[in-house]
């Protein structure tokens, strides 16, 4: 899969250079020790899911697990459901997540919060969606 729009995500994770895939690899090992000390989720959201690149790793660290993802970027979540035909994306806002009723095992949102002008209300929908636990990172 190549950069077909511009996404500084997408350049960082298909990289050549090999400090940042380390620090990339790094980064998703600390995520899959933290969450393989928990009970295996059933259900998790990715929010602001990017191209899937940790909603494979959860996938694939949890076989079976119902995976949601979201993000604003319609692009990013067509590369997303090739990178996880098993995952269920649509194109969201965690504004949008709001008006949802729907609750999960794993709530994951990386590298999205500091984006936000005011991070404080999408903090109030992450938890809304929560119910167990939480992985958030910037």
């Amino acid at each position: 899969m190549s950069a077909t729009h511009d996404s500084t995500n997408l350049n960082k994770y298909e990289s050549g250079n090999a400090v940042l895939r380390a620090l990339i690899r790094r980064f998703q090992g600390r995520v899959t020790t933290l969450l393989g000390a928990q009970p295996a989720p059933k259900t998790a959201i990715d929010v602001g899911c990017g191209e899937g690149f940790l909603a494979r790793v959860l996938l694939d660290r949890f076989p079976g697990l119902a995976l949601t993802g979201v993000d604003a970027s319609a692009q990013a979540i067509e590369h997303a459901r090739l990178r996880c035909p098993e995952g269920a994306f649509r194109a969201a806002t965690i504004e949008a997540l709001g008006a949802s009723t729907e609750r999960f095992d794993l709530v994951v949102c990386s590298e999205v919060l500091e984006h936000l002008p005011r991070p404080e209300p999408a903090l109030e929908v992450l938890r809304a969606r929560c119910d167990g636990l939480a992985l958030l990172t910037v």
